[in-house]
């Protein structure tokens, strides 16, 4: 199995469905995996990471939680933010990026009678745009300190 794939699956298997913060992981060279920061922003924890310089790590993963929105029927899309939608519901979202490739992961619980069902769900083809992009500017950051 990739290593991609492990890590995310290690992360989003244990994960709660509620997060106070997003952290933001480096992947080591072995599969593991080490903390890098935390924050209520993930974005700006992907912007200010930092890494050291004598280290084992060969990509990040990121853990947080995202909000989804039912779709408007007529227009196929959402009309307010997923946040802001009176009937959204979180997901817990891990990214995984290395120097070989790439693995994301969702989970969602939906209330059924009597219990909640959790939904785990692997994707190694898409990932958030704007996540994507934060991610790549910070591998950059690692890709440099590799070097």
């Amino acid at each position: 199995m990739p290593i991609e794939k492990t890590v995310t699956e290690n992360i989003i298997l244990d994960s709660p469905m509620k997060l106070e913060q997003a952290v933001l992981y480096g992947v080591t060279t072995d599969g593991g995996t080490v903390e890098i920061g935390r924050s209520r922003d993930v974005l700006e924890l992907l912007e200010t990471c930092e890494f050291p310089e004598n280290h084992s790590i060969i990509g990040i993963a990121v853990h947080t939680l995202v909000w989804s929105a039912p779709r408007n029927p007529e227009t196929g899309e959402i009309d307010v933010r997923p946040s802001e939608h009176p009937e959204r519901r979180p997901i817990v979202l891990v990214e995984t990026l290395t120097f070989n490739g790439f693995c994301s992961a969702t989970k969602f619980a939906t209330q059924r009678r009597d219990f909640v069902l959790e939904e785990t769900n692997f994707d190694d083809t898409s990932a958030n745009e704007e996540l994507w992009d934060a991610m790549n500017v910070c591998i950059e950051k690692l890709r440099q300190v590799k070097i």
